[in-house]
């Protein structure tokens, strides 16, 4: 007979990545890319969408390391000026 397969089992996990590993991503992904979306995100920290989605926020309104710089609804995302290697804006005094 075959045995029971536990349905739970059989939902896609997210990785469990440290927000300092989640940082080394994108640091190494913005050398080589100007933007981001969600589901580069995604499959760069083998995340779900959901999971992508809340950390893209967390990053966004939370942390202010990332920016939006498209729609609400199709979002484009990009450094905020000192983090993944993005240049600190210079002040000019």
């Amino acid at each position: 007979s075959v045995g029971h397969v536990d349905p739970s089992k059989l939902k896609p996990h997210s990785a469990v990545l440290s927000n300092d590993e989640i940082y080394k991503f994108l640091t190494n992904y913005f050398k080589c890319t100007p933007v981001l979306t969600r589901r580069d995100f995604q499959g760069l920290c083998g995340f779900t969408p959901t999971t992508a989605a809340r950390q893209i926020k967390r990053l966004k309104e939370e942390e202010k390391k990332l920016k939006n710089i498209n729609t609400y609804y199709n979002p484009i995302y990009v450094p905020m000026p000192g983090y993944y290697g993005k240049a600190e804006m210079k002040t000019d005094e």
